[in-house]
This record gives structure tokens, sequence and C-alpha cells, in this order.
């Protein structure tokens, strides 16, 4: 599960400003194992859905907190403004993925995903990632590219 996480979307954000450094990164270290801890729990049974989403999205806004209360090359950065562009895409990322309330994690279209599934769908270097964009590529559901959107246009059942 880690090393799947390390190719995810928060690696792919951090790449497009620069941070090559989350292998060392003990808040991206962190990050990856509570998901890989909510994640066993709830395979476990030691927690449902909304609890385990809802851990999720608060260890990603630890996360985005702890590299917003950085200086710039703390965080690996050479600006101020890559600094802020990395927590706002994050926080976009954040956004896309489960919602203002985790709505959009629970619900995902009319769909009863488990943790694991939302994981992956998050973790662009996963299985269900590649193919859900499979998929789409074979499908007519849409113009969306990411599977994230388009799994949002899925009709419920």
């Amino acid at each position: 599960m880690r090393d799947n996480w390390e190719r995810g979307g928060v690696r792919l954000l951090a790449e497009k400003v620069g941070i090559r450094n989350l292998n060392t990164d003990e808040k991206f270290k962190n990050l990856v194992e509570d998901y890989d801890d909510i994640l066993k729990d709830y395979k476990k049974g030691q927690a449902d859905l909304p609890i385990s989403l809802e851990r999720m999205g608060q260890n990603l806004d630890e996360y985005i907190n702890s590299c917003s209360s950085l200086e710039p090359t703390d965080l690996g950065v050479e600006s101020e403004k890559a600094k802020d562009y990395y927590i706002r895409r994050l926080k976009l990322f954040k956004l896309g993925l489960f919602g203002e309330n985790n709505e959009r994690a629970i619900l995902a279209g009319g769909l009863r995903p488990n943790a694991f599934e939302i994981a992956e769908i998050a973790n662009q270097g996963s299985k269900t990632f590649r193919s859900l964009q499979m998929r789409m590529m074979h499908s007519q559901l849409g113009r969306e590219r990411s599977p994230k959107k388009w799994m949002l246009k899925l009709p419920p059942g």
C-alpha cells in the first residue's frame, strides 16, 4: 500500500512544484502510514466507512496544515509562490476527492465504495485508478479525462 500511495495524487502535485524529497519527508510518511492504518482498521471492521473517510480527510488536512506552516525551503520549494500553489492544489485535491463534508467520497455518483476503493481512486498509481481510466477511455460516459471526475458521473447502481 505505501509504495502505491507514494505514486498518488499528493506526489504528483509535489512534483509539479518541484518537491522531490517526499521519500524523506516525515509529514508525508506519516500521512501514508496513517492512511494505511485507516484502511487496515476498515478492512478489519474496526471502523465504518463514514469514520474512515473522516479520518482520511482529517489526516490530509493535518498534512496540508503542516506544509502551510513551513518555510518554502523547508518544504522543498524555492519561493513562497510555489509553496502557496502547492497548498492551494492540495486543498483542491482534497475537495475534489472528499467534497466539503466527505459527501463526494461517500456518494461517488450514487455508488457505495468502501474506504479502500476511495483511497485507490486518489492513488493514481493503483490498479483501481488504472482500471477506471481504461473503462473511461472505452466508454461514452462523457468527456472527463480524470477517473475521479468520471466516477462522479456514473449512474447509481
